[in-house]
């Protein structure tokens, strides 16, 4: 902070904030522009005499009262943003501040998000520039999950701490934590080649033939090979072939073979039966 003196004043009084040992003060020493630098103590020179055209640095104190603070989004009694104090704070400290979770969270998708968790995405954002066709393999599959990955997800067990009270899952929280506590869903999602996609009751001891025939069965184009399962608490797809377990939240997606038109085919054909016969008869011609 720079300050302008007026003739014959001092140092009257400075906020808490204030680095009072280390006020600096500038000041002219001739009719030119040399200036001298004057190092002061609040404490020890607040009648120090300022004159014309003195300036004053006063800086804050590094760090002085931060306003550290975390939020707490869903499934608790209290949602909302809490003061912390760095180093201090844990996570289940974080949800007790907040009344405890409600009857509906479903705390097997609960996440602690933390945000600029990476500092450097430079070989990610690089890709998004670069067509599919000029990634070598390496490159498409680690574009491919890297988009389908949040990378500010911290690995924290809301199971295992709030349910067993295991303490060693109880992650000390930073500046600008997010905990998310979603409402408990009790639904699993049928997306593409089945006869009626959408919603379905959740059962725990369902298979995923058992979704499809409460679905009305694979529809004729069904690719049934290519089925995936996209996990409702990391977003991953994962295939039937890992036999993959079905939770609360999952969308199991089908695959269509893309619908064919009989009678372009039929053109095509006819035209290229055409082309050919055109290239015989020039070719008989020639050699008659």
């Amino acid at each position: 902070m720079r300050l302008k003196s007026s003739p014959g004043s001092t140092f009257n009084s400075l906020i808490p904030s204030t680095d009072s040992s280390n006020i600096e003060v500038f000041r002219f020493t001739d009719q030119k522009n040399s200036i001298e630098k004057i190092n002061l103590d609040f404490n020890k020179n607040k009648n120090y005499q300022l004159k014309p055209d003195d300036r004053i640095m006063v800086r804050h104190k590094s760090n002085y009262h931060k306003k550290e603070a975390i939020e707490i989004i869903g499934e608790v009694k209290f949602p909302g943003i809490y003061p912390i104090e760095l180093k201090q704070m844990t996570l289940s400290k974080a949800i007790e501040m907040a009344g405890g979770i409600t009857e509906e969270a479903d705390l097997s998708s609960s996440i602690v998000l933390r945000q600029k968790i990476i500092k450097d995405e430079k070989e990610y954002d690089r890709l998004l520039t670069v067509r599919p066709v000029e990634m070598d393999q390496n490159e498409r599959s680690y574009f491919r999950l890297r988009s389908r990955e949040d990378l500010r997800v911290l690995s924290a067990d809301f199971v295992k701490l709030i349910t067993l009270n295991d303490l060693t899952y109880d992650v000390v929280l930073k500046n600008k934590d997010i905990i998310y506590i979603p409402k408990t869903i009790d639904v699993v999602y049928l997306s593409g080649g089945v006869r009626v996609p959408g919603n379905y009751d959740y059962h725990p001891d369902w298979k995923l033939l058992d979704y499809v025939k409460a679905a009305g069965g694979y529809v004729h184009r069904a690719r049934t090979g290519s089925i995936k399962v996209i996990k409702y608490k990391t977003g991953n797809w994962l295939g039937v072939k890992d036999d993959v377990l079905v939770e609360r939240g999952d969308i199991i997606f089908i695959p269509v073979k893309p619908d064919r038109d009989v009678w372009s085919f039929v053109r095509e054909g006819i035209a290229v039966t055409a082309q050919v016969g055109a290239i015989v008869a020039v070719i008989v011609a020639l050699y008659r």
